[in-house]
């Protein structure tokens, strides 16, 4: 082989794959003042023991559901996820917790925040700025209500109204 062949770059090949399935989703976890991705990477949250999926919405295009944990590990065993894309805000965190807390691998994982750094949008990345920054509409404060608070901790009003608040998240994600 010529030394001339043996710098060329590789050529990367990409498959040909569209997902069969889209799904945007947005986990709901337990948090508190010293529990949270402000103060902990995201690997080391989502394997700590404190650990708790308080919900989660998913957004399958033409239903948007908010499911309880156990109904969400029922309703993702229905899922073909090798044919399906996952889009979330920050997928670092949703797709972490996609795959350590239920083992699920989907085809491809796509990031607004990831997405919006990379446009260069002014004014931070946050799902907030970016809903006002795209015009589809305003982050709800609901997460501020439940801090320090286990599912069991709850009322089925509460619960609900939280799950109100997660939806309007996948809502802004799918929307951006």
């Amino acid at each position: 082989m010529s030394a001339a062949l043996a710098i060329q770059a590789p050529q990367l090949r990409v498959p040909d794959f569209t997902p069969e399935h889209r799904l945007v989703l947005d986990f709901e976890t337990f948090w508190d003042v010293d529990f949270t991705l402000r103060k902990m990477t995201t690997i080391d949250y989502i394997m700590d023991p404190r650990f708790e999926v308080i919900g989660v919405s998913v957004f399958d295009g033409e239903e948007l559901i908010w499911f309880e944990h156990h109904e969400f590990e029922a309703w993702a065993r229905t899922v073909p996820w090798h044919r399906t894309s996952v889009l979330a805000h920050n997928t670092l965190f949703d797709g972490g917790v996609l795959s350590y807390r239920y083992g699920i691998h989907p085809a491809i994982l796509m990031c607004t925040m990831s997405m919006a750094r990379a446009y260069g949008i002014d004014g931070g990345v946050g799902l907030e700025n970016l809903g006002e920054h795209f015009g589809v509409g305003k982050k709800g404060d609901e997460v501020e209500k439940v801090k320090g608070k286990r599912r069991r901790d709850f009322t089925q009003e509460e619960w609900l109204r939280y799950g109100e608040y997660c939806k309007q998240d996948t809502r802004l994600c799918s929307d951006i």
